[in-house]
């Protein structure tokens, strides 16, 4: 793992990290301003957005993350400019035609009845959406320029831009959020969110231009990337994106919605942070495609999957220990009821996201067909499971529903990289290092059974990390040979971080 993979994972992950704090804040802040209701109405809205931004995508940031890196990689970085250009401009295209379909159902009575009633008007809390429309095609626009100046600037490694733009669009967001959830309501809290994104949907306007000159079969080749990539995130729009929240507000309204989205948002903020360590690796690994360096890209893929294991089962199964004490510490008694579905979501994670390595993958070698048919089929399901459960169990039924999907698609994608792609994936390591999470989750549990009150966190947060070194010692979880890496990269920080960090690498290896 080079020095540069390294640096470009650090700042991916401050970039990562701005925007999923930024997010949590702000909900917490809706929270606070609007009551449970009112936050509710806020995520239907914003569920809304994650739906239909993927649709008016057509793969275009997904493309051109995948398909950047290998051109700069060929030395060919001219062709890479005409591409992005070129699929920009089809972006542009889409954006318009949305925004007019958007205008036309909600200015046409028979749609507005049809669709634009039944689908929206819920999240405007009161029923009136008269400004509802303008704001949604403001959103939806904003977040799909904004997500192709990101995938461009991760497909061409330029994490240091990336990160100054997410640490400015966090800015905005808190700014904008706070003052729209007070001074406004429901519709200024989503002007805030809004307004988060017009930074990178401006910085997107340095791809218009010509595109004369791209090579004809890279297009063909891109062009059939991004129809799978499209299919693909429209699907896992569905699995993904909470798709829950659209039948709990049918049957259970706002208030369900709210404790259901504050339950998704603190499961988010336990894995995002080791997740965003990742924004390199397909980049990397669509480089290493480039090349042709497959036994490259296969050792990158088991090394990740295990390294990013090594942080994400703890930190989501302690977040699950501790969840009966912080959840109604950080929103409030009010939002109490969502702690137990917020314990089965954040478990679920702990395995579902470690395979993002894996996926990345997948897509560096061109499978995302995969990625599609798979994601079709956990969304058939989940909308089954939606109709039929969710009605009847409410919150927990939207929890369970999740959660199991995302575990079944988890198996499928294993046994596709295992068998299909013959890359092994490294299930010893994996099933001790989630028997050191579950230790040192129960020792936190222990900590907070003791002492049921926010007090409980200030013993059980570091009685837990210890009982997880301890258990990743004891069961030699990391192999010499992660260690080894871990301290190279260790080598490239600071003394106040190298130091400490190192001597627990000591204490892990023993």
């Amino acid at each position: 793992m080079s020095r540069r993979f390294a640096l470009n994972s650090i700042l991916g992950a401050l970039a990562g990290i701005s925007v999923t704090i930024g997010s949590f804040i702000s909900g917490v802040l809706v929270a606070q301003a609007l009551g449970v209701e009112g936050i509710g109405a806020v995520a239907y809205i914003i569920w809304l957005v994650q739906i239909t931004a993927p649709i008016i995508d057509l793969g275009a940031a997904s493309t051109i993350t995948r398909f950047v890196p290998e051109l700069t990689g060929q030395g060919n970085a001219r062709q890479a400019d005409l591409l992005s250009r070129f699929i920009y401009r089809i972006l542009l295209a889409s954006v318009a035609v949305t925004g007019c379909l958007f205008a036309l159902i909600f200015h046409n009575e028979l749609l507005s009845k049809l669709i634009w009633e039944p689908l929206v008007e819920r999240g405007s809390g009161t029923g009136d959406s008269s400004h509802l429309w303008i704001l949604i095609i403001a959103f939806v626009s904003t977040q799909t320029l904004g997500a192709y100046t990101n995938g461009y600037f991760r497909g061409s490694q330029a994490f240091g831009l990336l990160a100054r733009l997410a640490a400015l669009s966090f800015i905005c967001q808190i700014a904008a959020v706070v003052a729209g959830a007070w001074l406004f309501g429901i519709e200024g809290a989503l002007a805030g969110y809004m307004i988060g994104q017009v930074i990178p949907a401006l910085a997107s306007l340095r791809f218009l231009g010509g595109a004369s000159g791209l090579d004809r079969a890279l297009l063909r080749r891109a062009g059939r990337y991004s129809a799978y990539a499209w299919a693909a995130n429209v699907a896992n729009a569905f699995v993904w994106s909470r798709i829950e929240i659209f039948f709990l507000g049918n049957s259970w309204g706002n208030e369900a919605v709210g404790i259901f989205s504050v339950a998704l948002a603190l499961t988010s903020l336990a894995f995002q942070g080791p997740m965003m360590l990742t924004t390199g690796i397909l980049p990397m690994l669509s480089e290493h495609r480039g090349r042709e360096d497959l036994t490259m890209m296969k050792l990158a893929c088991g090394t990740g999957t295990r390294l990013l294991a090594l942080l994400v089962m703890p930190s989501c199964l302690g977040m699950a220990a501790v969840m009966p004490v912080i959840l109604p510490m950080i929103y409030g008694a009010d939002f109490a009821p969502a702690v137990p579905a917020a314990i089965v979501l954040v478990c679920a994670a702990a395995i579902s996201a470690t395979t993002v390595v894996g996926t990345n993958f997948v897509l560096a070698m061109e499978r995302n067909d995969f990625v599609f048919f798979s994601s079709l089929f956990g969304a058939v399901i989940v909308t089954l499971a939606g109709m039929f459960m969710i009605p009847v169990f409410g919150v927990m039924g939207a929890a369970v529903v999740r959660a199991s999907i995302q575990i079944i698609l988890v198996i499928c994608g294993a046994w596709f990289i295992v068998v299909r792609l013959r890359c092994p994936l490294p299930f010893a390591a994996l099933g001790r290092i989630a028997l050191a999470a579950m230790l040192c989750a129960a020792a936190a549990a222990g900590c907070v059974a003791v002492i049921p009150s926010p007090v409980s966190l200030i013993v059980a947060i570091p009685v837990g990390m210890v009982s997880y070194l301890l258990a990743l010692r004891w069961l030699r979880a990391v192999p010499e040979s992660d260690i080894q890496m871990l301290s190279g990269l260790v080598d490239m920080t600071p003394a106040f971080v190298r130091l400490p960090t190192g001597n627990l690498l000591k204490l892990i290896s023993g």
